[in-house]
């Protein structure tokens, strides 16, 4: 049990500096997107322990508050295509939830596990289009590696599925909206303390489970921080960091650099050989994958405030490396969009005001000038934004704290780009 810890330990000290989150800055405050245009909030209030959830439609109507849970657990939410919601949230009793059918409301806490892994800080959640929802977590004991666990559209909770692996930490999940599903996460792999590995879980639509474990980068690298998007069309994308030694021109010694790599998946065949997709020291990655196969991959270097991005064609060709800005916001989080032929939305940061900004992507796999879409009084949390395939929409500053409003706002496509 102590080597464990020590191994956590370690290795929250060399990733945490490196992929820190500026939304991470308010506790009790969770948000996820559809897919389809609406949006979940989940935050805390500012005078109580009592979390609420509150659901923005895809014409921005937002709904009255619902209550979740009293107490300091910070539920975390994902809402599916139909606008089924799921919260989910840990305690030292158990791994608990609880499920809102499309325009119903907030149904019992239900029990998911007993002795889940306390020091797990996201649980991860997906939902589909059927309103199955899929819950990924780890035991407090360490036994079985991840395990996920899915809740039928009918309320039955199906059997817990142990995927393997030790010492789970990023664990990633995502739904298509035919019940497609992707489940990554970083595990101990070799035998140095800090060795770390990516591996990846798939399911198939109607499948009764997830496939078995399969280890899509290896030790040499320590990856971290896997991200993943996927379509019904079976196109996918997986991407993770990985640390190496590089020198630059007239350093008297080698440093660690971090880049960007990636898998790619093309509808109806399996992923590909792993992609370096960036040469700079980068993180805080963000993918997307539209109907058609075409793919937005973003990136940012927080060191010197740069973001970049590619674009990947449906066919599998991949653009190369276009810098859209050098003014970003401190640890500020990149945000791929599904919208129109792809975006990019970030936050640049000047003294006392945000700037919320997006980049279209172009039909020869290129970007348009960035646009400026709001300015925001202060050093706020980033934006939250959601996207379909043929609109755009952000709430430029989200509210750290239950009593706070939404203002959300429509972002026009790029329809020349």
């Amino acid at each position: 049990m102590f080597a464990r810890a020590l191994w956590l330990i370690l290795a929250m000290a060399l990733v945490v500096p490196a992929t820190a989150r500026a939304d991470a800055q308010v506790e009790g405050a969770s948000y996820a997107s559809s897919g389809t245009g609406a949006l979940a909030f989940v935050n805390r209030s500012e005078k109580t322990a009592v979390s609420s959830l509150r659901v923005v439609s895809a014409e921005g109507v937002v709904s009255a508050p619902q209550t979740i849970i009293e107490g300091y657990e910070d539920p975390q939410v994902a809402i599916g295509p139909r606008g089924d919601v799921i919260v989910a949230w840990v305690d030292r009793t158990g791994l608990y939830a609880r499920f809102q059918p499309a325009g119903g409301t907030l149904g019992p806490v239900e029990l998911v596990t007993a002795l889940p892994d306390f020091l797990e800080g996201i649980v991860p959640l997906a939902v589909d289009g059927a309103g199955n929802a899929f819950v990924a977590y780890t035991l407090a004991s360490g036994a079985g590696g991840l395990h996920v666990r899915m809740r039928a559209a009918s309320g039955v909770w199906g059997p817990e599925q142990a995927l393997g692996g030790e010492h789970i930490a990023d664990p990633t999940l995502a739904a298509a909206a035919n019940g497609t599903a992707l489940l990554a996460w970083r595990q101990h792999g070799g035998k140095s303390l800090n060795g770390t590995q990516i591996a990846l879980s798939t399911r198939a639509p109607d499948a009764p489970a997830f496939t078995s474990a399969t280890v899509i980068a290896g030790t040499p690298r320590h990856g971290v921080e896997p991200q993943l998007a996927l379509n019904d069309r079976g196109d996918a994308v997986v991407t993770w960091i990985e640390d190496h030694w590089s020198k630059r021109p007239g350093a008297r010694r080698r440093e660690t650099v971090s880049s960007i790599h990636g898998r790619f998946r093309q509808a109806g065949g399996g992923f590909g050989k792993s992609v370096q997709l960036s040469h700079m020291s980068a993180a805080g990655q963000s993918v997307a994958v539209g109907p058609d196969g075409r793919m937005v991959l973003a990136w940012a270097d927080w060191t010197n405030r740069r973001v970049e991005a590619r674009v990947r064609s449906s066919t599998g060709v991949l653009g190369r490396p276009l810098l859209l800005t050098r003014d970003l916001g401190v640890n500020a989080t990149i945000a791929a969009l599904a919208a129109g032929r792809g975006a990019v939305g970030w936050i640049d940061r000047d003294p006392g005001l945000v700037l919320v900004r997006v980049a279209h992507a172009t039909k020869d796999r290129r970007f348009g000038p960035p646009q400026l879409v709001a300015r925001v009084d202060g050093y706020d949390l980033d934006p939250v934004w959601t996207a379909t395939p043929t609109s755009l929409a952000v709430v430029p500053s989200p509210p750290g704290r239950a009593e706070r409003p939404i203002r959300w706002q429509r972002v026009p496509l790029d329809a020349g780009a």
